[in-house]
């Protein structure tokens, strides 16, 4: 999934990059703030893990087409291990 918060009377924009199947994206803007949420449901039993795609936020002066960022989403993080206490 690719969005594009900008204007047409600007040359920057924000592209914001993830997967369309996972989330449910909300942006608000007005002058002075620009807000996007995010949302993902995950039901994970205790001591499981699983995988969630990444969100990325381009800041470009030229958009990038949609079928030039499969290297970016095809980027996953590896497993740094299990966190023992979740407070540190």
């Amino acid at each position: 999934m690719q969005n594009t918060v900008g204007s047409a009377s600007l040359k920057d924009h924000m592209q914001i990059i993830t997967d369309p199947d996972e989330v449910q994206m909300h942006a608000y803007s007005n002058k002075e703030v620009a807000v996007i949420s995010v949302v993902r449901k995950l039901n994970l039993p205790a001591n499981n893990v699983a995988f969630t795609s990444p969100v990325f936020f381009l800041f470009t002066d030229k958009m990038i087409p949609s079928d030039s960022l499969s290297a970016l989403r095809a980027i996953r993080f590896a497993n740094q291990g299990e966190i023992q206490d979740e407070n540190h």
